[in-house]
């Protein structure tokens, strides 16, 4: 009887001891809340695998005032001052989104600018508020294909190459109201030194399937040589053309020189060589 009652109460000692055990652990484990169980999750499978959303909006507001302006309108060529004085208030709008599942992801920014005149010709006077609702960007991005060399992006995007002097506003009729390029392109990784984009776009005058809305009658003419718009007005300037673009980087180190007069310091020569070729039968890149 009494071996019975030890065996029994070793048993329960134990089992006390064993769930003291436990209890330390859970102790000395961490919090397993959201956000300790998304960090572990990120930990094992690579936090680019999660999907991100993000967006964002912005409003740019400008005021012009000018006039004596050489050459300004059809009565005043041959570089005449116009004396017209110009005198409007012009807010362009923009919201933007985008959606990323690790290297694979969707962006878009709709635009809008509208302007208020207080002095200005009226047969220009147009683009008043809401004017028009157009889509500003809308692409989607492949990246890190082939072995995390080469990045895709096909679809109506910004394309600014280098400082931008060759290649940079696809929509310059419409001033700064946007700078997008119909295009497809190809960044190509060849070393971390040297890199090459290669682009095709494909850009009409006017956007009569991305937009919502007009300006006071007419849709702009973003690639005219006045940007005009109205009956007779929109000349067709399809912008299109291929090309390619490439950044090639080099140091080179010099060693240390040393003699009994002058003493040089290690320094270093950083070379850029950027090549475009681009063709176009009217393209103005």
């Amino acid at each position: 009887m009494k071996t019975l009652v030890f065996v029994a109460t070793s048993i329960v000692a134990l089992a006390s001891m064993a769930q003291d055990e436990v209890k330390a652990k859970d102790a000395a484990a961490p919090k397993q809340d959201a956000e300790t169980l998304i960090q572990d999750y990120e930990k094992r499978v690579g936090k680019e695998s999660l999907l991100k959303l993000d967006g964002g909006a912005d409003i740019r507001m400008r005021y012009d005032i000018y006039d004596n302006l050489p050459n300004a309108g059809s009565a005043n060529k041959g570089g005449a001052i116009a004396p017209a004085f110009v005198d409007y208030y012009r807010q362009r709008t923009r919201a933007w989104g985008s959606a990323y599942f690790g290297d694979y992801g969707l962006y878009i920014r709709l635009g809008n600018e509208f302007r208020e005149y207080n002095n200005y010709a009226p047969s220009t006077n147009y683009k008043h508020f809401p004017d028009q609702l157009f889509v500003d960007n809308l692409y989607f991005d492949f990246k890190k294909l082939l072995y995390g060399r080469v990045d895709v992006r096909i679809g109506r995007q910004d394309m600014k190459l280098g400082s931008g002097r060759i290649v940079e506003d696809g929509t310059p009729s419409d001033g700064s109201r946007s700078a997008y390029f119909d295009a497809i392109k190809v960044t190509v990784r060849v070393s971390e030194k040297t890199s090459g984009d290669f682009f095709a776009t494909y850009t009409k005058p006017v956007d009569n399937f991305l937009t919502i809305g007009d300006a006071d009658g007419q849709n702009y003419n973003t690639t005219s040589y006045d940007g005009d718009v109205g009956p007779g007005k929109d000349d067709d300037l399809t912008e299109w053309g291929i090309g390619t673009y490439w950044t090639i980087k080099e140091i080179m180190e010099f060693r240390s020189i040393s003699t009994p007069s002058t003493k040089m310091n290690p320094t270093g020569i950083l070379r850029e060589i950027t090549l475009v070729l681009a063709s176009s039968p009217d393209v103005s890149m």
